[in-house]
């Protein structure tokens, strides 16, 4: 019996899938020493255009536990701001459940619009990006697995990123420590010098005055009887 030949659409599907996956996988390369703000900015550009999203958004904890970085991206339409009221609202339930689910989609009925939310890191520890579409089929087996990539490689690049200004913060540390004993060693350097002019004045004039009072015998006469007189 013979096999049905594979659907065209199916293979071309799947061919793009592989074309954008190989894509996804060479991101850390790509984004090496670069900034986190520049990272979720590429990765953000990078879903919307492979997945044709509707949407999309990050938050990046920063580990100082100052102010995260937050990002979103919206396609042109009439009302952009309806969308980012449904994908605030979703992200706000999502957010406010206490074990959140690395992967959960979020159906908005009203507007047909399907958001997904990926944390970031195995414990959320880096963040969160979400993805939003009004697709009837998304998110597909596809779309979880490129989306899945994309966080995967998007948290390596992250934690990349901050190894890699953990070690610059630390340089520039050791650089000050560096630069501050180097000028008290100079202020030091200096106060010795000082001292070894003063020295050397001091020695100048005693020779000076020893050869003065070595010619003249009346002088030497002077100061021995000073010297019988004067207090000790």
């Amino acid at each position: 019996m013979e096999k049905d030949p594979p659907d065209k659409a199916e293979v071309g599907r799947l061919k793009a899938c592989i074309n954008d996956l190989t894509g996804l996988l060479a991101l850390p390369a790509i984004w090496a020493s670069h900034e986190p703000q520049q990272i979720v900015a590429a990765l953000l550009d990078v879903l919307m255009a492979v997945l044709r999203l509707d949407a999309a958004g990050a938050e990046i904890k920063d580990p100082a536990g100052g102010t995260p970085i937050s990002m979103t991206r919206l396609v042109r339409a009439e009302n952009p701001n309806a969308k980012q009221v449904l994908i605030d609202r979703a992200l706000s339930n999502w957010l406010s459940q206490e074990l959140r689910g690395s992967y959960v989609v979020s159906k908005q009925s009203a507007s047909d619009l399907s958001i997904i939310f990926l944390r970031l890191g195995w414990q959320n520890e880096l963040g969160w990006i979400c993805a939003a579409c009004d697709r009837a089929d998304f998110p597909t087996e596809i779309d979880r697995l490129l989306l899945s990539a994309a966080t995967n490689q998007a948290a390596i690049a992250l934690q990349e990123a901050r190894l890699w200004s953990e070690q610059r913060r630390v340089a520039r540390e050791l650089d000050e420590k560096v630069a501050e004993r180097t000028r008290e060693l100079q202020e030091l350097k200096d106060q010795l010098q000082r001292e070894n002019v003063m020295l050397r004045e001091q020695v100048d004039e005693a020779s000076m005055f020893e050869e003065i009072v070595g010619t003249a015998p009346v002088l030497r006469l002077v100061l021995s009887r000073v010297a019988k007189v004067a207090p000790t």
